[in-house]
């Protein structure tokens, strides 16, 4: 097989190469000029020298346990994406482990890395799938690490962080599966974002005297047996399986196992603080509540919370608080100013809504894929999107089939966009579909206009962008500008109208089968069989 560089022949494996090299070794490089070339020392280790800088890439030795060199022809490297190691001992002499050093390799098992080292960058070690230990110096001096740095190592189940790290960030160990227990220093200050998210076998943790802050979803997913804090810890606290700061104004998560919460009256962020929780089931607040926002995935995915008593305190409801709970009824109390974007996204069994508010703004995506949402209770509300807004008075505002109606049920207000695929009905006794009531309803192929309806705002199928006919029995004229990709208007006589710059037909045949015609290719309609009568 001959390869040529920028060849698009072959799967593209020679598209982008540097260097070939063929079956008798000899090396061809794209640019015989460039400043390129690749080095093999002879204790098995392959460098890329590209102006000047060296980067270690591989090891094509015998050795199971390797020791890095400390310098290539007296010059320093980078190392980047190593592969070919087994049991890596980093020497002394290096002080910092770069971005992706050892990212994915999957042949490496165990790490030592001597105290010299004062860094491991972002994602140095991450899904390093079978590495199973990482040990440290006595005297490590260790203090920074770096985002996501092990994650992904499915298999590392030995770990113990040296004293002098100073923080935990971000994705730290996320989708570290086999750890199961973790010491997080004295010196430490902080846990980041989803640290140990989704390590569902870590079962031990104990909390250093130092930690101050520890994100809302930290350990996301997380099933702790033992959760200890240090007793000399002057910043959290600990209070019927919840973790709080010090003056139980913030918490930070709910320990596994937990049924029932009464947040305390001093509590004014829940942040992310019950995200993922599978035991929680109801939720209480402390008479006197001084929380005003119950804050972003506050209580996201708890799939088995149904009870909440939101406090007459809260004047917002944030994005996703709510999503994926077990919630069937919920009552907003009048103190509710604002409803946010996906605030109650996929309650599948939430049925009834009461809004207490009568001047209250609700996202048109708040409820959205609450598939069995049937009632608003409601004086008054406001729906809010990034475009537009306008009032709608209702009384029980009928939701049906994923459709919001005026009290009358003869205007569309807004769909929900999980409900909305494949041929849409109309049904008869609309008279308006208001703006931009079907956006983005992606899995819409079309839609069918009642004789009834008089008014259609020029964007209520805005973003529609797979709605390609619409069956129009109606005396509103249905313009190729008001649904992208339109192709073809059906009249209630049965005349097709198609859009201009289209090259597109449909192609009827006497046995009953009904082709699109689109860019000379003929297409079975599926989707338009079911409109049609076939005859034997």
């Amino acid at each position: 097989m001959n390869l040529t560089f920028g060849s698009e022949e072959h799967g593209y494996v020679s598209y982008n190469a540097k260097l070939i090299v063929d079956k008798s070794g000899n090396k061809f490089y794209r640019d015989e000029e460039a400043e390129f070339e690749y080095i093999d020392t002879d204790d098995g280790f392959r460098f890329m020298k590209e102006y000047g800088k060296y980067t270690l890439l591989e090891y094509f030795g015998n050795e199971e346990t390797v020791i890095l060199p400390t310098d290539i022809n007296e010059n320093q490297y980078d190392i980047h994406l190593m592969r070919g190691v087994f049991d890596v001992i980093i020497p002394e002499g290096f002080t910092e482990i770069p971005t992706e050093a050892f990212g994915g390799c999957d042949t490496l098992v165990s790490v030592s890395i001597a105290d010299s080292v004062e860094k491991i960058d972002s994602s140095a070690f991450w899904y390093c799938t079978n590495l199973q230990t990482v040990s440290f110096g006595v005297n490590s001096n260790l203090k920074t690490l770096g985002n996501h740095a092990f994650a992904g190592c499915e298999r590392l189940n030995g770990i113990v962080l040296p004293d002098s790290i100073d923080c935990i960030p971000a994705g730290l160990f996320r989708d570290c599966y086999s750890l199961e227990r973790i010491i997080i220093p004295d010196q430490c200050t902080s846990v980041g974002t989803e640290a140990f998210g989704l390590c569902h076998n870590l079962k031990s943790i104990y909390i250093g005297e130092n930690v101050r802050t520890v994100s809302g979803d930290a350990f996301l997913e997380c099933y702790f047996d033992e959760f200890v804090i240090s007793p000399n810890n002057q910043w959290l606290a600990e209070k019927d399986g919840v973790i709080y700061n010090k003056n139980i104004t913030k918490v930070f998560f709910a320990l596994n196992g937990v049924k029932e919460v009464i947040i305390p009256a001093s509590v004014t962020d829940i942040n992310n603080a019950f995200a993922y929780h599978r035991t929680l089931e109801k939720v209480r607040f402390e008479e006197g509540s001084q929380l005003t926002t119950i804050g972003t995935a506050a209580f996201e995915s708890c799939s088995v919370l149904k009870s909440v008593e939101i406090p007459n305190t809260v004047t917002r409801i944030s994005t996703h608080a709510f999503q994926a709970c077990a919630i069937e009824t919920i009552d907003i109390p009048e103190s509710v100013r604002v409803i946010d974007r996906a605030a109650f996204n996929l309650c599948t069994h939430l049925t009834t809504v009461t809004i207490l508010n009568d001047d209250i703004e609700i996202d048109r995506d708040a409820f959205m894929q609450c598939f069995s949402l049937t009632t608003f209770i409601s004086d008054r509300y406001k729906y809010i999107d990034s475009d537009k807004d306008g009032f709608y008075d209702t009384w029980e505002t009928p939701i049906i089939n994923g459709i919001v109606y005026s009290s009358d049920r003869k205007t569309i207000i807004t769909a929900d966009r999980g409900y909305m695929f494949g041929d849409l009905v109309i049904p008869e006794g609309v008279t308006t579909i208001q703006s931009r009531a079907f956006n983005s309803c992606v899995k819409l192929y079309s839609v069918t206009i009642p004789s009834t309806v008089t008014t259609i705002a020029e964007d209520a199928f805005f973003a529609c962008e797979y709605l390609h006919i619409v069956y129009n029995n109606s005396d509103v004229e249905i313009l190729s500008e008001m649904i992208y990709n339109l192709k073809v208007v059906i009249d209630k006589y049965g005349n097709k109208t198609f859009c201009e710059n289209s090259d597109f037909a449909y192609v009827e045949t006497a046995d009953g089968f009904l082709f699109e015609k689109e860019m000379l290719v003929l297409i079975m309609n599926i989707q338009l069989l079911k409109k049609m009568a076939i005859t034997n």
